[in-house]
């Protein structure tokens, strides 16, 4: 790998990926390089979300890995990595208890209309307490998704029309 990084270095995917291998092994400072050396040649929403990742993971009370996301939003959008981006931040936030931080990121990840980013949206009202509109929205993607989202939000939170989610 070594003498790749060295024969290879101009070429992005091969910083791309041994970001994506370096980072699960916990080298963590060489994983950011390699972002920040693919991100040099490439403006791609992929790079971005990889490396806010491994900022993340650097270090966990520093809110750094939010304005790397913003950076992916102003990258072109295909195959949702804007929702993805926006996805992954909610998720992060939520998972640190941090709701109401984490309200706009779903309320971004959900514009895409993906089964994901509205479960994001869905997830996120229900951590702040907004029990009405979460059960909106995830009537709306059981409706629309035909999947019994709505029932087992219902079941899970205790809140919403159990009957009418059943039918």
């Amino acid at each position: 790998a070594d003498d790749w990084e060295a024969k290879y270095s101009g070429y992005p995917c091969l910083h791309f990926a041994m970001a994506r291998v370096r980072k699960p092994r916990g080298e963590i400072d060489r994983a950011i390089e390699h972002y920040h050396h693919y991100l040099k040649l490439v403006q791609d929403p992929r790079g971005y979300i990889g490396l806010a990742e491994a900022v993340y993971m650097k270090d966990r009370t520093s809110d750094e890995w939010i304005s790397v996301l913003e950076k992916a939003m102003d990258c072109e959008d295909y195959f949702l990595s804007h929702s993805d981006a926006a996805q992954r931040a909610a998720s992060t936030l939520m998972r640190d208890g941090r709701y109401e931080d984490a309200l706009s990121w779903a309320e971004r990840a959900a514009e895409s209309g993906s089964t994901s980013g509205l479960l994001s949206l869905v997830e996120a009202l229900t951590g702040t307490g907004d029990f009405a509109r979460a059960e909106l929205v995830c009537r709306r993607v059981s409706e629309r998704y035909q999947g019994d989202y709505w029932y087992r939000w219902c079941m899970e939170t205790g809140k919403g029309d159990l009957k009418a989610a059943w039918k």
